[in-house]
């Protein structure tokens, strides 16, 4: 697994296509990706992974996206976007335990207090004393 801040990741795909294919990530979680819903899905494809995108409203900050191998058995647990804070959970499942991943990122702007507030509800929701958490972002 690979987390990273795209710093817009149009600007940046080729890079991070070159790093899967190099070390093959199961899992590349990116932060301030800058992708809205009017890029299509093909601007940012990356072979052998599928895209679960947390958009921003602007080319400028935010967003999040993780990228999976196709090899990986996951489900989406949340995707939202809050007061320029965008969160994406996926779990994976294996045989014996599953791992909830949180992507997320906050906007420099977004005031703190609201920020934790997002955290802590995020948590409640997501977390499970079972599984394996992550969070990254």
């Amino acid at each position: 697994m690979i987390y990273a801040n795209a710093q817009g990741l149009r600007t940046n795909i080729d890079q991070f296509r070159e790093l899967c294919e190099r070390d093959k990530p199961d899992i590349l979680l990116l932060a301030e990706t800058h992708i809205t819903k009017d890029h299509q899905d093909a601007e940012v494809k990356i072979n052998g992974y599928e895209m679960v995108r947390c958009d921003s409203e602007s080319v400028h900050t935010g967003g999040t996206l993780i990228y999976v191998s196709k090899k990986i058995k996951y489900e989406v647990v949340s995707n939202e976007n809050e007061n320029k804070t965008w969160e994406s959970t996926i779990k994976v499942k294996t045989s014996c335990q599953h791992t909830i991943i949180s992507d997320i990122y906050k906007s420099p702007n977004e005031n703190f207090n609201k920020f934790m507030m997002f955290f802590e509800n995020l948590l409640k929701k997501n977390a499970r004393n079972d599984d394996i958490n992550i969070i990254t972002g």
